[in-house]
């Protein structure tokens, strides 16, 4: 039986969808029981089967910070897909992130040893990498280094990807995947998805920077490759294409039929709107979503090679261009139908 931690969120339901299309044993591991229903939503985005291909997959209600919790999850299994993770680019979360990510993983691979299971994938970030670079250039063999510009999310997943390699010291089969920005369908308003949400409402403005960006059915892809393949002590950067966010607006404003962008943002106007944020949240409002760390990732110029995970595990990715048109189809005919 396969494990997905991590199953409501959009890689884990993409990824268990993939699974349960193939007739494997899945179970995986969820924390509130209101975010299963996303997964299922996504399944029927795929599939005039979906409810009997959802009714395959065993749910585990789990808290990872349980070791008790996550010793009955791996009963049974042989591989783990690593999916769960808390993510938050916001100040206020720097002690839970640095808790949670790393503790979460030590226990997965603590009793992954434990049950000598025969794979563990761990879903990382680039934003592990760190920013050691000359040219602004990222691959698997960019080296960390200690520095301000890291968030704290960038700190904890590095530290639970410390886990995963003192894990593969001690006999772990594992491997690590690196995903830049991942857009799927689902989750529209949430993370990476809240792009295509601003643009849908209509957004004249475009920041300057540019990153990585990669289709959330394509890192599934590359996952499955690296679990079927046996793949240990390895790290792939999983990216299609490194864009200017201007690009990538202007293709989902296209796909949404919207006018494309034309308003470039200066750093002090981004500098203002966090600060704006983090008064309105000062006094009652939501968490702020913009944040220091939010718009230094807008402003910077941020390029990844593929050419590792295209060599060894021979994948093609999708061009961005196709995957948010895709994506956007999917937005609107679920509007057309609501």
């Amino acid at each position: 039986m396969i494990l997905v931690t991590g199953g409501t969120g959009l890689l884990g339901a993409h990824l268990l969808f993939r699974l349960a299309k193939r007739g494997e044993k899945i179970r995986a591991s969820f924390r509130s029981e209101s975010r299963k229903s996303l997964v299922l939503k996504i399944f029927n985005y795929y599939s005039a089967q979906a409810d009997s291909l959802y009714e395959q997959i065993e749910w585990v209600q789990c808290d990872l910070m349980d070791t008790l919790e996550v010793e009955a999850a791996f009963e049974g299994i042989h591989t783990v897909f690593h999916c769960a993770a808390l993510v938050s680019f916001h100040p206020k979360d720097r002690k839970s992130l640095l808790k949670i990510n790393p503790t979460t993983t030590a226990n997965v691979v603590n009793q992954a040893l434990a049950s000598k299971i025969e794979q563990l994938i761990y879903v990382s970030s680039v934003a592990a990498l760190g920013r050691e670079t000359t040219d602004g250039i990222y691959d698997e063999n960019t080296q960390w280094k200690d520095s301000p510009e890291n968030s704290a999310y960038s700190e904890s997943k590095r530290m639970a990807e410390l886990e995963v390699w003192r894990g593969m010291e001690e006999g772990l089969s594992a491997s690590i995947i690196n995903p830049v920005v991942l857009f799927g369908p689902g989750p529209w308003k949430e993370g990476s998805m809240a792009i295509f949400d601003l643009v849908e409402k209509g957004f004249p403005f475009y920041p300057p920077g540019t990153n990585g960006f990669v289709d959330v059915r394509d890192v599934v892809e590359a996952m499955l490759r690296m679990a079927d393949q046996k793949r240990n002590g390895e790290r792939y950067v999983a990216v299609s294409e490194s864009l200017p966010f201007k690009t990538v607006l202007d293709h989902i404003a296209r796909g949404y039929g919207r006018a494309l962008p034309t308003k470039a943002v200066k750093e002090w106007m981004l500098t203002i709107l966090a600060f704006v944020h983090r008064m309105r949240e000062f006094f009652g409002g939501a968490k702020a979503t913009i944040t220091k760390e939010t718009v230094g990732s807008s402003l910077r110029t941020s390029l990844y090679r593929n050419d590792k995970i295209k060599r060894d595990l021979q994948m093609e990715f999708r061009p961005m261009a196709q995957s948010i048109q895709e994506i956007t189809a999917y937005r609107v005919q679920e509007a057309d139908f609501s």
